[in-house]
């Protein structure tokens, strides 16, 4: 029978302010792998959205619209 892991609302405050951090660790990772692997990766910039070869050149795919930032508290409504 698995034993169940408690959290307090301290420890989840604490692996969710760890997230960021480690999520640009496993990004930057699986990028650099990707790169010597020999394949091209997708990446976005601003508002670009790229395609980046191993030989370090780029091709542009297409323009977005560019990132909302939410603010704490902000609720949005989906049409």
């Amino acid at each position: 029978m698995k034993s169940s892991t408690r959290v307090s609302e301290t420890n989840l405050e604490q692996l969710e302010s760890q997230l960021p951090a480690a999520a640009d660790v496993v990004f930057s990772d699986a990028y650099s792998q990707a790169i010597r692997l020999g394949l091209s990766v997708v990446v976005a910039v601003d508002a670009q959205v790229f395609e980046v070869f191993p030989d370090g050149s780029k091709r542009h795919i297409k323009t977005i619209k560019p990132a909302t930032h939410a603010v704490p508290g902000q609720t949005w409504s989906l049409p």
